[in-house]
């Protein structure tokens, strides 16, 4: 890289450092609680699903259209995002916090990456929810072609309305280790840009074998900050089928006991220590209306929790010392060796933070 290049600040500081913190990444505010997958059967249909979810208190309404895939008959059919789908975004995600993964496109806004099928598919075996190359270039697809839009209730103009990756730029070549370039959602880059992400144990993750518990598991990471050994975290079975997108069955009962098994999920891998259940009946009945889950956290996840902290606070605190603003419109470019130095720096303090400055040596005078 020559010295005339620069690295856009926002990009270095969303890297995860391996060597200090294995097994992270970073859960994007917002786009990564919209309700963009369907969690069970797929609906036949080329008609659009429309949702409506909270975030932050917050009402929005979200529509799902589909995308057209061909099938090896040459015959056509419409699908959404689904589990597998989501499965294979978070492994992008893995990669996109290795260290010059990502890149701005031709010197926009616009955050892209470089992958290869072949490390989707080892990574993907590797945390045990093996794919075939075809399977994984069908899910690419799928995100590439699957719009949805977000609404606030009471607007009528959506304030975002694209694809995952908007932009997927797959190689000719059949060669697994060919390159391949997309491009991250506008909201993801805007996340970036704003520096609202924060870190999450990937492995962990990875372990939750169903979409709503991963879901359900980046909520409590970006909602529960607060987390300690005395703190609880509660809500509703019924929040979590609306705002998971979790695909309600005709009996309540049936739906709760959905919800049920995603939250003993989250006990089983060691993401929440105990749950006290509050069951809530259809006045006059004893038929089932919903529960109130008040869950206690694990050890590792409030320690987990209390670390992103720092880190967040890290994050936001070299920005505003390297780049002279607590907030920008744009990416802001650094030159290389810059970046190279600052990369070293928050290598070697990663494993002791502090409430000091984490950078001193890029505190401007």
């Amino acid at each position: 890289m020559d010295e005339g290049a620069s690295t856009a600040l926002q990009l270095l500081l969303f890297e995860v450092d391996q060597a200090e913190r294995a097994g992270y990444v970073n859960t994007i505010d917002f786009y990564d609680l919209t309700p963009r997958f369907i969690f069970g059967d797929q609906p036949n249909s080329s008609r659009s699903i429309e949702r409506e979810f909270e975030y932050a208190s917050q009402p929005y309404k979200i529509r799902l259209l589909p995308a057209q895939v061909r099938n090896p008959d040459g015959s056509e059919r419409f699908v959404f995002p689904g589990e597998r789908e989501q499965l294979v975004e978070d492994v992008i995600r893995r990669l996109a916090v290795e260290a010059n993964r990502l890149q701005l496109e031709n010197g926009q806004d616009s955050v892209q990456i470089s992958f290869s099928l072949y490390e989707l598919r080892q990574e993907l075996r590797r945390v045990r929810h093996t794919l075939a190359i075809d399977e994984i270039r069908e899910a690419l697809e799928i995100l590439h072609r699957s719009a949805f839009e977000v609404t606030k209730l009471g607007t009528k103009k959506p304030m975002i309305s694209a694809t995952a990756f908007p932009v997927l730029l797959m190689a000719n070549s059949a060669e697994i280790g060919s390159k391949h370039i997309l491009q991250f959602n506008p909201l993801v880059a805007e996340g970036l840009r704003r520096l609202k992400f924060r870190q999450i144990d990937y492995e962990r993750l990875m372990t939750l074998k169903t979409g709503p518990a991963r879901w359900l598991y980046k909520r409590m990471v970006q909602r529960f900050t607060q987390a300690g050994p005395m703190e609880a975290y509660e809500i509703l079975a019924t929040t979590i089928a609306r705002d998971s997108g979790m695909t309600l069955l005709s009996r309540t009962r049936d739906t709760l006991r959905k919800v049920d098994r995603s939250v003993e999920a989250l006990v089983e891998a060691g993401i929440v220590e105990s749950v006290t259940r509050h069951h809530r009946k259809v006045p006059g009945s004893k038929r089932l209306d919903d529960v109130l889950y008040v869950m206690y956290p694990s050890r590792d996840f409030y320690r987990d929790q209390k670390a992103a902290n720092a880190i967040v606070n890290d994050t936001v605190t070299d920005f505003r010392a390297i780049s002279g603003q607590d907030e920008t419109e744009t990416f802001v470019r650094v030159p290389s060796l810059r970046a190279r130095t600052l990369r070293d720096q928050r290598r070697r303090l990663a494993g002791g933070r502090t409430t000091t400055p984490a950078l001193p040596g890029f505190r401007k005078s």
